[in-house]
Protein backbone atom coordinates (compact mmCIF):
# COMPACT_ATOMS: atom_id res chain seq x y z
CA UNK A 1 0.00 0.00 0.00
CA UNK A 2 1.35 3.43 -0.91
CA UNK A 3 2.01 6.19 1.60
CA UNK A 4 -0.80 8.33 0.25
CA UNK A 5 -3.39 5.68 1.06
CA UNK A 6 -1.93 5.27 4.54
CA UNK A 7 -2.33 9.01 5.09
CA UNK A 8 -5.96 8.86 3.99
CA UNK A 9 -6.63 5.98 6.34
CA UNK A 10 -5.11 7.99 9.19
CA UNK A 11 -7.51 10.86 8.47
CA UNK A 12 -10.49 8.52 8.43
CA UNK A 13 -9.41 6.83 11.68
CA UNK A 14 -8.99 10.15 13.44
CA UNK A 15 -12.62 11.00 12.59
CA UNK A 16 -13.76 7.85 14.43
CA UNK A 17 -13.61 9.79 17.72
CA UNK A 18 -16.03 12.42 16.38
CA UNK A 19 -18.28 9.74 14.85
CA UNK A 20 -18.98 8.34 18.33
CA UNK A 21 -21.00 11.50 19.04
CA UNK A 22 -23.46 10.62 16.24
CA UNK A 23 -25.16 7.29 17.03
CA UNK A 24 -27.10 7.29 13.75
CA UNK A 25 -23.89 7.36 11.72
CA UNK A 26 -21.15 5.93 13.93
CA UNK A 27 -21.85 2.26 13.22
CA UNK A 28 -21.90 2.77 9.47
CA UNK A 29 -18.81 4.96 9.58
CA UNK A 30 -16.84 2.56 11.78
CA UNK A 31 -17.76 -0.39 9.57
CA UNK A 32 -16.76 1.56 6.47
CA UNK A 33 -13.35 2.56 7.82
CA UNK A 34 -12.52 -0.94 9.03
CA UNK A 35 -13.75 -2.65 5.86
CA UNK A 36 -11.65 -0.24 3.78
CA UNK A 37 -8.61 -0.90 5.98
CA UNK A 38 -9.10 -4.66 5.77
CA UNK A 39 -8.74 -4.51 1.98
CA UNK A 40 -5.11 -3.58 2.60
CA UNK A 41 -4.61 -5.39 5.94
CA UNK A 42 -6.79 -8.54 5.97
CA UNK A 43 -7.83 -9.84 9.40
CA UNK A 44 -5.59 -12.66 10.60
CA UNK A 45 -2.82 -11.96 8.08
CA UNK A 46 0.21 -10.98 10.19
CA UNK A 47 1.69 -7.64 9.16
CA UNK A 48 3.97 -6.18 11.84
CA UNK A 49 4.74 -2.44 11.78
CA UNK A 50 6.18 0.11 14.18
CA UNK A 51 4.01 2.72 15.92
CA UNK A 52 6.06 5.37 17.74
CA UNK A 53 4.70 7.74 20.38
CA UNK A 54 5.88 11.28 20.90
CA UNK A 55 7.18 10.14 24.30
CA UNK A 56 9.68 7.92 22.48
CA UNK A 57 7.97 4.61 23.19
CA UNK A 58 7.90 2.30 20.17
CA UNK A 59 5.52 -0.58 19.62
CA UNK A 60 5.53 -3.36 17.12
CA UNK A 61 1.87 -3.92 16.26
CA UNK A 62 0.12 -6.44 14.04
CA UNK A 63 -2.07 -4.79 11.39
CA UNK A 64 -3.91 -8.09 10.96
CA UNK A 65 -5.34 -7.52 14.46
CA UNK A 66 -7.98 -4.86 15.11
CA UNK A 67 -6.28 -3.28 18.12
CA UNK A 68 -2.87 -3.15 16.45
CA UNK A 69 -4.28 -1.64 13.24
CA UNK A 70 -6.37 0.90 15.17
CA UNK A 71 -3.36 2.14 17.13
CA UNK A 72 -1.12 2.21 14.06
CA UNK A 73 -3.60 4.46 12.24
CA UNK A 74 -4.19 6.75 15.20
CA UNK A 75 -7.35 5.42 16.80
CA UNK A 76 -7.50 3.89 20.26
CA UNK A 77 -11.03 3.63 21.64
CA UNK A 78 -9.78 3.30 25.22
CA UNK A 79 -7.28 6.12 24.98
CA UNK A 80 -8.90 8.28 27.67
CA UNK A 81 -9.24 5.31 30.03
CA UNK A 82 -5.57 4.49 29.45
CA UNK A 83 -4.45 8.04 30.20
CA UNK A 84 -6.60 8.12 33.33
CA UNK A 85 -5.06 4.90 34.62
CA UNK A 86 -1.53 6.01 33.77
CA UNK A 87 -2.08 9.29 35.62
CA UNK A 88 -2.57 7.24 38.81
CA UNK A 89 0.76 5.40 38.47
CA UNK A 90 3.68 6.90 40.39
CA UNK A 91 7.44 6.19 40.68
CA UNK A 92 8.18 3.03 42.63
CA UNK A 93 4.71 1.53 42.11
CA UNK A 94 3.96 -2.14 41.50
CA UNK A 95 1.63 -2.53 38.50
CA UNK A 96 -0.09 -5.61 37.04
CA UNK A 97 -1.20 -5.63 33.39
CA UNK A 98 -3.35 -8.73 32.95
CA UNK A 99 -4.18 -9.23 29.29
CA UNK A 100 -1.27 -7.10 28.11
CA UNK A 101 -1.50 -7.76 24.35
CA UNK A 102 1.42 -5.97 22.62
CA UNK A 103 2.16 -3.95 25.75
CA UNK A 104 0.69 -0.45 25.43
CA UNK A 105 -0.34 -0.30 29.10
CA UNK A 106 2.59 -2.31 30.46
CA UNK A 107 5.33 -0.33 28.75
CA UNK A 108 3.65 3.03 29.35
CA UNK A 109 3.41 2.03 33.03
CA UNK A 110 7.08 1.01 32.95
CA UNK A 111 8.09 4.56 32.07
CA UNK A 112 5.99 5.87 34.97
CA UNK A 113 7.19 3.56 37.76
CA UNK A 114 10.87 4.01 36.94
CA UNK A 115 13.81 1.89 38.09
CA UNK A 116 12.42 1.49 41.61
CA UNK A 117 9.07 0.16 40.39
CA UNK A 118 7.86 -3.08 38.82
CA UNK A 119 5.38 -4.01 36.11
CA UNK A 120 4.16 -7.60 35.70
CA UNK A 121 2.65 -8.14 32.25
CA UNK A 122 0.58 -11.30 31.62
CA UNK A 123 -0.27 -12.29 28.05
CA UNK A 124 -1.15 -15.92 27.19
CA UNK A 125 -1.56 -15.52 23.41
CA UNK A 126 1.76 -16.67 21.82
CA UNK A 127 1.65 -14.16 18.95
CA UNK A 128 0.74 -11.21 21.17
CA UNK A 129 3.28 -12.34 23.77
CA UNK A 130 6.01 -12.33 21.11
CA UNK A 131 5.21 -8.67 20.35
CA UNK A 132 5.09 -7.88 24.08
CA UNK A 133 8.57 -9.31 24.63
CA UNK A 134 9.98 -7.56 21.56
CA UNK A 135 8.47 -4.22 22.58
CA UNK A 136 9.90 -4.57 26.08
CA UNK A 137 13.35 -5.14 24.56
CA UNK A 138 13.01 -2.37 21.94
CA UNK A 139 12.23 0.13 24.70
CA UNK A 140 14.94 -1.27 27.01
CA UNK A 141 12.50 -1.86 29.85
CA UNK A 142 13.43 -5.49 30.64
CA UNK A 143 14.62 -4.59 34.14
CA UNK A 144 11.24 -2.98 34.97
CA UNK A 145 8.65 -4.90 32.93
CA UNK A 146 8.50 -8.66 33.55
CA UNK A 147 6.59 -10.58 30.86
CA UNK A 148 4.74 -13.81 31.68
CA UNK A 149 3.02 -16.03 29.12
CA UNK A 150 0.27 -17.31 31.40
CA UNK A 151 -3.40 -17.06 32.36
CA UNK A 152 -4.67 -16.16 35.83
CA UNK A 153 -7.53 -18.02 37.48
CA UNK A 154 -8.86 -19.89 40.48
CA UNK A 155 -6.25 -22.67 40.49
CA UNK A 156 -2.63 -23.37 39.59
CA UNK A 157 -2.01 -25.68 36.64
CA UNK A 158 -2.92 -25.42 32.95
CA UNK A 159 -5.97 -24.35 30.96
CA UNK A 160 -7.31 -24.51 27.42
CA UNK A 161 -6.82 -21.28 25.51
CA UNK A 162 -8.55 -20.39 22.24
CA UNK A 163 -6.42 -18.54 19.67
CA UNK A 164 -8.46 -16.43 17.25
CA UNK A 165 -7.58 -14.69 13.98
CA UNK A 166 -7.65 -11.38 15.88
CA UNK A 167 -5.45 -11.92 18.92
CA UNK A 168 -7.38 -9.29 20.90
CA UNK A 169 -10.36 -11.68 21.07
CA UNK A 170 -8.43 -14.79 22.15
CA UNK A 171 -9.23 -16.18 25.58
CA UNK A 172 -9.94 -19.03 27.98
CA UNK A 173 -13.49 -19.14 26.62
CA UNK A 174 -14.65 -18.76 23.03
CA UNK A 175 -16.29 -15.32 22.75
CA UNK A 176 -17.59 -15.79 19.21
CA UNK A 177 -16.18 -12.40 18.24
CA UNK A 178 -13.46 -13.79 15.95
CA UNK A 179 -12.77 -17.03 14.14
CA UNK A 180 -10.95 -19.64 16.25
CA UNK A 181 -7.85 -20.95 14.54
CA UNK A 182 -6.28 -23.10 17.28
CA UNK A 183 -6.77 -24.42 20.81
CA UNK A 184 -3.65 -24.64 22.98
CA UNK A 185 -2.69 -25.39 26.60
CA UNK A 186 -1.37 -22.45 28.62
CA UNK A 187 0.03 -22.24 32.20
CA UNK A 188 -2.59 -21.10 34.74
CA UNK A 189 -1.72 -19.33 38.02
CA UNK A 190 -3.63 -18.12 41.05
CA UNK A 191 -2.56 -14.50 41.38
CA UNK A 192 -2.24 -14.72 45.17
CA UNK A 193 0.11 -17.72 45.05
CA UNK A 194 2.05 -16.29 42.08
CA UNK A 195 2.75 -13.01 43.91
CA UNK A 196 3.58 -14.88 47.10
CA UNK A 197 6.28 -16.83 45.24
CA UNK A 198 7.70 -13.53 43.99
CA UNK A 199 7.51 -12.10 47.53
CA UNK A 200 5.29 -9.20 46.46
CA UNK A 201 3.13 -8.28 49.49
CA UNK A 202 1.09 -5.41 47.98
CA UNK A 203 0.24 -3.90 44.60
CA UNK A 204 -0.69 -0.37 43.56
CA UNK A 205 -2.43 -0.70 40.18
CA UNK A 206 -4.10 -3.62 38.39
CA UNK A 207 -5.53 -3.53 34.85
CA UNK A 208 -7.61 -6.55 33.70
CA UNK A 209 -8.82 -7.22 30.17
CA UNK A 210 -9.30 -10.96 29.65
CA UNK A 211 -12.39 -11.28 27.45
CA UNK A 212 -15.05 -12.13 30.03
CA UNK A 213 -12.91 -13.90 32.62
CA UNK A 214 -12.19 -10.83 34.74
CA UNK A 215 -14.15 -12.51 37.56
CA UNK A 216 -11.65 -15.41 37.62
CA UNK A 217 -8.70 -13.04 37.96
CA UNK A 218 -10.36 -11.16 40.83
CA UNK A 219 -11.28 -14.43 42.56
CA UNK A 220 -7.60 -15.41 42.44
CA UNK A 221 -6.54 -12.08 43.97
CA UNK A 222 -8.56 -11.91 47.20
CA UNK A 223 -5.58 -11.91 49.57
CA UNK A 224 -3.47 -9.39 47.65
CA UNK A 225 -6.43 -7.01 47.36
CA UNK A 226 -7.18 -7.31 51.09
CA UNK A 227 -3.54 -6.37 51.70
CA UNK A 228 -3.60 -3.50 49.14
CA UNK A 229 -6.31 -1.03 50.23
CA UNK A 230 -4.76 1.74 48.09
CA UNK A 231 -4.87 -0.33 44.89
CA UNK A 232 -6.55 1.05 41.76
CA UNK A 233 -8.23 -1.56 39.56
CA UNK A 234 -9.31 -1.05 35.97
CA UNK A 235 -11.30 -3.89 34.43
CA UNK A 236 -13.24 -4.36 31.24
CA UNK A 237 -16.98 -5.09 31.34
CA UNK A 238 -18.44 -6.13 27.99
CA UNK A 239 -21.85 -7.73 27.52
CA UNK A 240 -20.48 -9.48 24.41
CA UNK A 241 -18.08 -11.46 26.61
CA UNK A 242 -20.37 -12.14 29.58
CA UNK A 243 -22.85 -15.01 29.48
CA UNK A 244 -25.18 -15.38 32.48
CA UNK A 245 -22.70 -17.51 34.46
CA UNK A 246 -19.81 -15.07 33.99
CA UNK A 247 -22.03 -12.08 34.73
CA UNK A 248 -23.27 -13.56 38.02
CA UNK A 249 -19.72 -14.57 38.98
CA UNK A 250 -18.41 -11.05 38.28
CA UNK A 251 -21.21 -9.44 40.31
CA UNK A 252 -20.44 -11.76 43.24
CA UNK A 253 -16.71 -11.01 43.27
CA UNK A 254 -17.38 -7.27 42.96
CA UNK A 255 -19.74 -7.50 45.93
CA UNK A 256 -16.84 -8.92 47.95
CA UNK A 257 -14.67 -5.98 46.86
CA UNK A 258 -17.42 -3.55 47.87
CA UNK A 259 -17.44 -5.15 51.32
CA UNK A 260 -13.68 -4.46 51.48
CA UNK A 261 -14.45 -0.77 50.88
CA UNK A 262 -13.94 -0.53 47.12
CA UNK A 263 -16.20 1.60 44.90
CA UNK A 264 -16.59 1.16 41.11
CA UNK A 265 -16.84 4.04 38.65
CA UNK A 266 -17.82 4.03 35.00
CA UNK A 267 -15.90 6.43 32.74
CA UNK A 268 -17.39 8.34 29.82
CA UNK A 269 -16.77 11.64 28.07
CA UNK A 270 -19.02 13.70 30.35
CA UNK A 271 -18.75 12.24 33.84
CA UNK A 272 -17.25 9.70 36.20
CA UNK A 273 -20.32 7.76 37.34
CA UNK A 274 -20.26 5.71 40.58
CA UNK A 275 -22.00 2.33 40.55
CA UNK A 276 -24.17 2.11 43.64
CA UNK A 277 -24.20 -1.68 43.51
CA UNK A 278 -22.22 -4.26 41.50
CA UNK A 279 -25.49 -5.49 39.96
CA UNK A 280 -25.52 -2.28 37.91
CA UNK A 281 -22.93 -3.82 35.57
CA UNK A 282 -25.76 -5.87 34.01
CA UNK A 283 -26.94 -2.62 32.38
CA UNK A 284 -23.54 -1.83 30.83
CA UNK A 285 -22.98 -2.63 27.18
CA UNK A 286 -19.22 -2.11 27.15
CA UNK A 287 -17.02 0.01 29.40
CA UNK A 288 -13.98 0.01 31.65
CA UNK A 289 -14.63 0.23 35.36
CA UNK A 290 -12.25 1.90 37.81
CA UNK A 291 -12.30 0.66 41.39
CA UNK A 292 -10.72 2.43 44.34
CA UNK A 293 -11.12 2.11 48.09
CA UNK A 294 -13.27 4.98 49.35
CA UNK A 295 -10.82 5.59 52.21
CA UNK A 296 -7.71 5.74 50.00
CA UNK A 297 -5.87 8.75 48.61
CA UNK A 298 -6.31 7.22 45.14
CA UNK A 299 -10.08 7.66 45.44
CA UNK A 300 -9.83 11.45 45.36
CA UNK A 301 -6.93 11.38 42.90
CA UNK A 302 -9.13 9.48 40.46
CA UNK A 303 -11.75 12.26 40.60
CA UNK A 304 -9.13 14.99 40.18
CA UNK A 305 -7.32 13.25 37.33
CA UNK A 306 -10.58 12.71 35.49
CA UNK A 307 -11.47 16.41 35.61
CA UNK A 308 -7.97 17.40 34.49
CA UNK A 309 -7.71 14.90 31.65
CA UNK A 310 -11.17 15.25 30.15
CA UNK A 311 -10.17 18.64 28.75
CA UNK A 312 -7.84 17.14 26.17
CA UNK A 313 -7.49 13.35 26.27
CA UNK A 314 -10.69 12.71 24.31
CA UNK A 315 -8.81 14.06 21.31
CA UNK A 316 -7.40 10.53 21.07
CA UNK A 317 -4.01 8.95 20.55
CA UNK A 318 -3.31 10.54 17.15
CA UNK A 319 -1.41 13.58 18.54
CA UNK A 320 0.86 11.18 20.46
CA UNK A 321 1.63 9.44 17.17
CA UNK A 322 2.32 12.81 15.50
CA UNK A 323 -0.76 12.34 13.34
CA UNK A 324 -2.31 15.76 12.80
CA UNK A 325 -5.48 15.64 10.67
CA UNK A 326 -5.41 19.20 9.33
CA UNK A 327 -2.13 18.96 7.35
CA UNK A 328 -3.22 15.56 6.07
CA UNK A 329 -6.48 17.03 4.83
CA UNK A 330 -4.61 19.91 3.22
CA UNK A 331 -2.24 17.47 1.53
CA UNK A 332 -5.18 15.58 0.09
CA UNK A 333 -6.55 18.78 -1.42
CA UNK A 334 -3.70 18.36 -3.93
CA UNK A 335 -5.27 15.05 -4.91
CA UNK A 336 -8.91 16.17 -5.15
CA UNK A 337 -10.05 13.33 -7.39
CA UNK A 338 -8.67 10.50 -5.24
CA UNK A 339 -9.69 12.10 -1.97
CA UNK A 340 -13.16 13.08 -3.16
CA UNK A 341 -13.73 9.49 -4.28
CA UNK A 342 -12.79 8.29 -0.82
CA UNK A 343 -14.92 10.98 0.78
CA UNK A 344 -17.81 10.08 -1.50
CA UNK A 345 -17.52 6.42 -0.58
CA UNK A 346 -17.53 7.43 3.09
CA UNK A 347 -20.70 9.48 2.65
CA UNK A 348 -22.33 6.70 0.68
CA UNK A 349 -21.60 4.21 3.45
CA UNK A 350 -22.93 6.51 6.17
CA UNK A 351 -25.98 7.58 4.20
CA UNK A 352 -26.72 4.00 3.19
CA UNK A 353 -26.81 3.08 6.84
CA UNK A 354 -29.13 5.98 7.62
CA UNK A 355 -31.19 5.59 4.44
CA UNK A 356 -31.66 1.90 5.18
CA UNK A 357 -33.23 2.73 8.53
CA UNK A 358 -35.42 5.42 6.94
CA UNK A 359 -36.62 3.00 4.28
CA UNK A 360 -37.33 0.36 6.91
CA UNK A 361 -39.33 2.91 8.91
CA UNK A 362 -41.24 3.94 5.78
CA UNK A 363 -42.06 0.30 5.01
CA UNK A 364 -43.29 -0.12 8.56
CA UNK A 365 -45.45 3.01 8.23
CA UNK A 366 -46.90 1.74 4.94
CA UNK A 367 -47.63 -1.65 6.50
CA UNK A 368 -49.38 0.01 9.40
CA UNK A 369 -51.38 2.25 7.03
CA UNK A 370 -52.59 -0.82 5.12
CA UNK A 371 -53.54 -2.48 8.40
CA UNK A 372 -55.33 0.70 9.50
CA UNK A 373 -57.25 0.88 6.20
CA UNK A 374 -58.32 -2.74 6.61
CA UNK A 375 -59.34 -2.05 10.18
CA UNK A 376 -61.37 1.00 9.13
CA UNK A 377 -63.11 -1.07 6.44
CA UNK A 378 -63.88 -3.79 8.96
CA UNK A 379 -65.25 -1.20 11.40
CA UNK A 380 -67.44 0.28 8.62
CA UNK A 381 -68.72 -3.21 7.72
CA UNK A 382 -69.52 -3.96 11.35
CA UNK A 383 -71.23 -0.56 11.75
CA UNK A 384 -73.42 -1.24 8.68
CA UNK A 385 -74.23 -4.71 9.96
CA UNK A 386 -75.07 -3.32 13.36
CA UNK A 387 -77.34 -0.63 11.86
CA UNK A 388 -79.13 -3.25 9.74
CA UNK A 389 -79.62 -5.44 12.78
CA UNK A 390 -80.96 -2.47 14.76
CA UNK A 391 -83.41 -1.64 11.94
CA UNK A 392 -84.56 -5.27 11.77
CA UNK A 393 -85.11 -5.41 15.50
CA UNK A 394 -87.01 -2.13 15.47
CA UNK A 395 -89.25 -3.43 12.67
CA UNK A 396 -89.90 -6.66 14.55
CA UNK A 397 -90.66 -4.68 17.66
CA UNK A 398 -93.12 -2.49 15.80
CA UNK A 399 -94.87 -5.51 14.27
CA UNK A 400 -95.12 -7.16 17.66
CA UNK A 401 -96.71 -4.07 19.12
CA UNK A 402 -99.28 -4.05 16.37
CA UNK A 403 -100.10 -7.71 16.95
CA UNK A 404 -100.57 -7.09 20.65
CA UNK A 405 -102.85 -4.08 20.02
CA UNK A 406 -105.29 -5.87 17.61
CA UNK A 407 -107.33 -7.83 20.24
CA UNK A 408 -107.59 -4.71 22.40
CA UNK A 409 -108.90 -2.65 19.50
CA UNK A 410 -111.49 -5.35 18.66
CA UNK A 411 -112.85 -5.35 22.24
CA UNK A 412 -113.16 -1.56 22.25
CA UNK A 413 -115.06 -1.56 18.92
CA UNK A 414 -117.50 -4.30 20.11
CA UNK A 415 -118.18 -2.43 23.31
CA UNK A 416 -118.90 0.80 21.49
CA UNK A 417 -121.33 -0.94 19.12
CA UNK A 418 -123.12 -2.67 21.90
Amino acid sequence: MDQQMESKLRVLHQALYQALDFPDLSTGYTNFVRSLRERYHPVGVRDVRIAELASGLKFQVDLGDRLGADVYYGYYQEYFDAQLLLSLIHPGATVLDIGANFGYYALSAGTKVGKDGLVLAFEPNPEAYELLERNTQINQLESIVQCHQACLGATDGETDFYLTEESSFSGIGATGRAKIKQQVRIPLHRLDSFLERLQIPTIDVMKIDVEGYEFAVLESAQTILENSPDCVIMLEVSAKNLDQHRLVALIEVLERLYRLGFQAFRVNSTELTPLKTPAAISEIGAANLFLTSTNSSQHQELQDSYQRLRRFAFQGIAPELNIVPEPLLWRHSQDPLGYSKLHGALLDACLRDRQGRIEAQNRDIQRREVELTKLKAEISRLEAKLKAEISRLEAENQALKQELNLPLRAKIIRKLRG
